[in-house]
C-alpha cells in the first residue's frame, strides 16, 4: 500500500483533486475543517485537523512533511508526501514512479530544476516574499563552513517518496524539524545538508519536476 500524505494550512492552496488508485491510501493534515472536509469531497480518504495557532502555517506543516507517518498508524510500505498544490495529473504514471523508487532506498525526490548548491539556493531565496525576515544566507553559510561541500547537491520537496524501513527516518525527521525551527523554514537548504551528514542521496524520481507526466505544481493563493 502506498499511503499518501500532504498538508494544507494557512488557506495557501486550491482544493487538489485525490489521487484516487486502489493501491493507494490518503490523508490531508490541516488546520481547518472546512479545508479538510473540502479535501474529503475532492477524493481524499482521511482528515486530521491539527491547528497550531501559534506557528507560522508554513512552518506548522513542515511537521507532516518531514514525519508523515507519524498521522498514518496503519502499517505502509511506502509514505508519499505530495505538497498541497500539486495535482495528480495521472495516477497510474503516479504509482509508477513511486514503485520507480526501490524499496531498499529511502527516499525518492526530484532533483532541483535550476540549482544544485544550498548557497546558490540561499541567494535566490533571498529575493522571495515568503523568505522575508528568514536568515536563509547565514543558514547556507553555516552549512558551508561545517563542511558541506559547494554544489553538493540539492532537491525538490514537493514531492518526497518515503520507504520507512530502509532507513531511521524518525532521526532524520526530527532533525529535519530541528533545523527548520533553528534557522528558517526554506527546508531545500536544510535537507542536503543533513543528506551529506548522513551520507545519503535520495533517489531520482523519474523525469523533470516541472515537465513529467504525473504530477504538476499549481500556484499558491499567497506568497507570504
Amino acid at each position: 500500500m502506498i499511503t499518501v500524505v500532504t498538508a494544507a494550512y494557512g488557506g495557501y492552496d486550491f482544493t487538489q483533486p485525490a489521487p484516487v488508485h486502489p493501491e493507494i491510501a490518503s490523508m490531508v493534515v490541516t488546520d481547518s475543517r472546512d479545508v479538510g472536509e473540502a479535501r474529503l469531497d475532492a477524493g481524499w480518504q482521511e482528515m486530521c485537523i491539527q491547528p497550531v495557532p501559534h506557528v507560522h502555517p508554513r512552518l506548522a506543516a513542515k511537521v507532516p512533511k518531514c514525519k508523515p507517518w507519524d498521522f498514518w498508524l496503519s502499517p505502509t510500505e511506502t509514505v508519499v508526501w505530495i505538497d498541497a498544490a500539486a495535482r495528480i495529473t495521472n495516477v497510474d504514471r503516479f504509482v509508477e514512479a513511486v514503485k520507480s523508487v526501490p524499496m531498499t532506498q529511502a527516499m525518492g525526490q526530484f532533483k532541483h530544476p535550476d540549482r544544485d548548491d544550498v548557497m546558490d539556493e540561499a541567494v535566490v531565496s533571498e529575493t522571495m516574499h515568503k523568505y522575508r525576515d528568514q536568515e536563509v544566507l547565514s543558514q547556507a553559510r553555516t552549512y558551508l563552513w561545517n563542511g558541506l561541500p559547494r554544489h553538493w547537491g540539492l532537491w525538490a520537496t514537493g514531492m518526497i517518496v518515503y520507504h520507512p524501513a530502509a532507513y531511521d527516518h524518525e532521526a532524520f525527521g526530527n532533525a529535519w524539524l530541528a533545523e527548520q525551527l533553528s534557522w528558517t523554514y526554506q527546508d531545500q537548504i536544510s535537507e542536503p545538508y543533513l543528506l551529506w551528514r548522513a551520507g545519503y542521496r535520495p533517489f531520482e524520481l523519474p523525469g523533470h519536476l516541472r515537465t513529467n507526466d504525473y504530477v504538476a505544481w499549481m500556484s499558491h493563493t499567497r506568497d507570504d
